[in-house]
């Protein structure tokens, strides 16, 4: 029997599986609706103020929720940043290793754009959230961070390797 040459390894399948899952992850996080999300961002300001911000839970309630107000934007926006450059980093080492400016890696920034898209689109039918222009482009944005750092360990990876076979 003839072996396939152009057989998928099974390391790009698990990291296609994982893109998959944070895809799952993202839709979920997109069904929340306002006031659970506010609540959620609410709960990682709290956690990462506990521990960075001095005597934070020495402070009153009010103070407390006035810190956690002033950051819940850049939260979000980070947490929209963060999840898009797992989802470009699973996706493109799950495409496997290339160079940077080839049409596949044009293909991930695509899926990873599209997916932002359907993802602000499914917010339109949650109470109290909104399909927003700027949270596609942050997205894509994370998307492409995501890709250019899978490039950087598949470089990284290279000359390791390299080294060690000689």
């Amino acid at each position: 029997m003839k072996e396939r040459k152009n057989k998928i390894p099974t390391v790009r399948k698990v990291f296609m599986v994982l893109a998959v899952v944070c895809m799952v992850c993202i839709f979920i996080f997109s069904m929340e609706n306002a006031d659970n999300s506010s609540r959620t961002s609410g709960n990682v300001i709290r956690f990462f103020a506990g521990h960075f911000y001095p005597n934070f839970n020495s402070l009153s309630a009010v103070k407390q929720r006035e810190i956690i107000s002033s950051f819940q934007f850049l939260a979000r926006k980070l947490a929209h940043f963060s999840v898009y450059f797992l989802l470009g980093f699973l996706l493109s080492v799950g495409f496997g290793k290339r160079k940077l400016f080839t049409r596949t890696s044009l293909y991930v920034v695509i899926i990873g754009f599209c997916y932002a898209v359907s993802d602000e689109i499914h917010q339109i039918f949650v109470p109290g959230r909104s399909c927003q222009f700027r949270d596609m482009m942050i997205d894509t944005g994370g998307v492409c961070t995501g890709i250019l750092f899978s490039m950087a360990v598949f470089a990284i990876h290279t000359l390791i390797f390299r080294k060690k076979n000689k």
